[in-house]
């Protein structure tokens, strides 16, 4: 039996564009995909010259981690530790990520899951002032910041970096994961 191929298949085609993401033919495992993971002067992490979001798919805690924008600290810990296998990468706009949550006996069930944004991500950009002292109270500053981190939309953040503005070049140069950002170069 032959497959349809569904890069050319109409009716998912229109969903695709009605949900406003665009085809990325991406089969790599996380270690692979985070060897070719771009950036750009604003930090923004980019695959195949598209501006992309990376977030952990595969959850066998219950606990839901959040999905990362940006080469932040956090981001560059994990991938140092090797843990860059759990990472999958999307441009969907509308907040949800596809989460497998593993169950005992091997078994794991399909969600369409919130996720959050990365905190460090938004204080590596400094996301609408997010990581600025404007002068204020401890308390004005928290509940500033807190009203940023809640008001965060992944549609507002893909039009403000959008990735026609983009000069992108390898964050990774080779399978060690040295990155472009850590090494000086």
């Amino acid at each position: 039996m032959k497959l349809p191929d569904f890069k050319e298949h109409a009716l998912l085609n229109a969903l695709r564009k009605a949900m406003d993401a665009p085809y990325l033919d991406v089969e790599l495992p996380g270690e692979e995909l985070i060897k070719w993971l771009e950036k750009d002067e604003s930090e923004t992490l980019g695959f195949s010259g598209m501006r992309v979001l990376i977030y952990t798919r595969d959850i066998s805690n219950g606990i839901l981690l959040k999905f990362h924008i940006a080469h932040c600290g956090a981001l560059t810990k994990r991938i140092n530790e090797n843990r860059s296998w759990k990472y999958v990468v999307t441009t969907r706009k509308d907040g949800d990520f596809v989460v497998h949550h593993y169950k005992g006996g091997g078994g794991f069930e399909i969600a369409n899951e919130r996720l959050e944004v990365c905190k460090r991500c938004l204080t590596t950009l400094d996301y609408k002032g997010y990581s600025r002292r404007l002068g204020e109270t401890p308390n004005a500053r928290y509940l500033r910041r807190k009203a940023i981190y809640a008001e965060f939309s992944i549609r507002e953040f893909f039009e403000r970096y959008d990735k026609t503005q983009a000069v992108w070049s390898p964050l990774y140069k080779y399978y060690g994961y040295t990155s472009r950002h850590h090494a000086g170069t």
